[in-house]
């Protein structure tokens, strides 16, 4: 059986956390009918608030902490490295907004089970149910047209909130910074030889705002970000 870890980053999302949880684990049987065994880590990122309660009674089936906010690149790191710990056959980020759908998470990893990628990033544009605000479109344009050039890879969205990678990313998996990491999975996955795909995903219009994206557009990051990208790059 192969085993499917969905890691969850979560900053002061009580109002969320426990819908996306719940959503999450209500998959469970499906997989295992499908020889997968599914699990769900949330990483809390230092909240505030209920979210660890909440989280854990939606039944996670496991909870890392930071005592303090470190960003998401680190929640995801955290997330990557306890999964690698854990043997993880496929790793998912989901976040915790449910902006993106629980089922398409099968979608995304086919190419994964096919063999055919270790790197796959959901494609919102194809299915996005809303007017993306001009500031965050045009910011993932710019980003999406930086990363297609890096890797010369046919990227057409470098900033989803649904992505997966195998074991074999896991292994050499490297992410120098606590900000902007679907850019830094991107790259290091280009660096270290791991193929890339695109899946069309579901992508709803957000509910409330999000703490971990505004937390990770800080102004204040984005010197990090570029640090951590000539890092990558070398």
């Amino acid at each position: 059986m192969q085993k499917l870890i969905v890691i969850v980053p979560a900053f002061n999302e009580e109002e969320r956390i426990g819908a996306a949880t719940r959503a999450l684990i209500a998959l469970k049987e499906s997989y295992k009918a499908k020889n997968i065994n599914f699990l769900v880590y949330v990483i809390n990122d230092g909240s505030k608030d209920n979210t660890l309660k909440l989280a854990q009674e939606a039944g996670a089936d496991r909870i890392l902490k930071h005592k303090v906010n470190r960003g998401l690149g680190a929640a995801i790191r955290t997330g990557l490295t306890a999964a690698k710990t854990d043997n993880a056959d496929i790793v998912v980020k989901f976040d915790a907004d449910l902006q993106h759908n629980p089922e398409n998470i099968w979608d995304l990893i086919q190419p994964i089970l096919n063999d055919e990628a270790d790197t796959v990033y959901g494609h919102r544009f194809n299915q996005i149910a809303y007017k993306m605000p001009f500031i965050r479109k045009t910011g993932n344009k710019v980003f999406t047209g930086l990363m297609r050039w890096l890797t010369k890879w046919p990227v057409y969205d470098s900033q989803p909130g649904i992505l997966a990678v195998n074991s074999a990313y896991l292994k050499g998996f490297y992410l120098p910074g606590d900000y902007n990491y679907t850019q830094q999975i991107l790259l290091n996955s280009y660096h270290i030889g791991m193929r890339f795909a695109h899946v069309d995903v579901e992508f709803r219009k957000e509910k409330l705002v999000s703490h971990l994206f505004h937390t990770s557009i800080h102004l204040k990051s984005f010197h990090k970000f570029f640090r951590s990208l000539l890092e990558l790059s070398h």
